[in-house]
């Protein structure tokens, strides 16, 4: 009996095919797609929407979205960079604090 022949799209993984390229964002002719290639979005606006190197579509912090910088960033309700006891609710006035105390324990 001969192993089962390859044909990219049948719902199996078979011989040199890394995936099958059934409803797979990072999966082309049954290869993943290289690292950093877009794939579906998961609607956060501060994560990115990429490949990862095993076929996964991940989404790592784009960097754009960053508590402190002075700026009201998407998914941010304040900054609690300029003024943050008017201008933040009371969670982020606490996470606002509790990373300048943990900063200044670190590096006095």
């Amino acid at each position: 009996m001969h192993p089962p022949k390859a044909l990219c799209g049948d719902g199996r993984i078979v011989g040199t095919e890394q995936c099958d390229g059934v409803n797979l964002d990072c999966c082309t002719n049954c290869m993943f797609a290289a690292s950093g290639t877009p794939c579906s979005s998961d609607n956060n606006p501060c994560t990115r929407d990429e490949c990862g190197s095993n076929g996964a579509c991940l989404h790592p912090s784009n960097n754009i979205c960053i508590c402190g910088n002075s700026r009201t960033d998407p998914g941010e309700e304040c900054d609690g960079g300029v003024n943050p006891v008017t201008t933040c609710p009371y969670a982020a006035q606490f996470i606002f604090y509790f990373i300048l105390f943990f900063f200044l324990l670190t590096f006095p």
